[in-house]
């Protein structure tokens, strides 16, 4: 190790400098030629491991496939928390799968098992996507609750991140995210610093149903939501922001209404307790 002061140089192994009578100080090409090397050493460890794990998330899915195969479903497929089939698309004739959050009930179905069912799920909709490989999804989170209808959050992500290959997760167009509550935008920002712009961009926010018929067919989507999804639609029509917990008094709902000549109807009027 040598050191200088004033004019010269500074040799510690891994920094080469010069100074310069200013005492300003120059990285020496080695120097940067040290910085770019373990800089792409770093790039190349990063998309060696996602390859990795990108593998492994194969085997996974494959694994459950296979083991799925001869499985009966017929139970899931009556509680219908997720609807998908051949003649289901978007206008854009992409696959479109529908996911009643509320309908699934978290505390009843084994999660190896959804795993399995999401992965059939999934092969088909690739299946039917063709070569671009590309679908899009409804979430209709009315009525969900955290406790009764969400196999946890640390499993989800698991299963996002390490046993969905990135077909299934880059293969999503547009995800509209209907009736999202507070706690579903609390989870969402809890997540931002994990998932890229990319994906942030994908998602459709759709506060009413009928937001809806813009990307898809109301004739084939409508029948396929459940009663209380458009029950709820219409109590939002009088509480906008009842699933944020704000929620006005019938009389003052009831009296703006009249104030404007026409309007939704006073929510007692339509049979629904406002949430907690």
């Amino acid at each position: 190790m040598a050191e200088a002061t004033g004019l010269g140089s500074i040799n510690n192994d891994h920094l080469v400098a010069s100074t310069s009578g200013n005492g300003s100080v120059a990285l020496s090409p080695h120097s940067q030629r040290g910085f770019f090397s373990r800089a792409w050493w770093r790039a190349s460890w990063w998309w060696s491991s996602a390859a990795r794990v990108d593998a492994e998330a194969e085997q996974e899915f494959e694994a459950a496939l296979a083991a799925g195969a001869g499985e009966d479903f017929s139970d899931l497929d009556t509680l219908g928390f997720l609807k998908y089939g051949p003649e289901l698309h978007d206008r854009s004739t992409r696959p479109l799968v529908i996911v009643c959050a509320a309908a699934f009930p978290a505390a009843v179905v084994p999660r190896e098992r959804l795993y399995r069912y999401i992965v059939k799920a999934m092969h088909g909709v690739l299946r039917a996507a063709g070569e671009t490989g590309q679908y899009s999804m409804v979430w209709a989170h009315t009525n969900a609750k955290w406790g009764s209808n969400c196999p946890g959050a640390a499993w989800l992500w698991h299963v996002y991140e390490r046993l969905l290959p990135s077909r299934v997760r880059t293969g999503v167009h547009t995800l509209h995210v209907l009736h999202c509550d507070g706690t579903l935008w609390g989870a969402t920002l809890a997540l931002m610093p994990w998932l890229t712009g990319k994906v942030w961009a994908k998602v459709n926010w759709v506060p009413r149903v009928e937001f809806l018929w813009e990307y898809m067919d109301k004739a084939a989507v409508l029948p396929l939501l459940p009663e209380y999804v458009t029950e709820h639609d219409a109590f939002l029509e009088g509480q906008p922001l009842a699933d944020y917990g704000l929620v006005a008094p019938p009389a003052e709902v009831a009296g703006l209404a009249a104030m404007a000549g026409t309007g939704p109807a006073p929510m007692g009027a339509l049979n629904m307790a406002p949430p907690l």
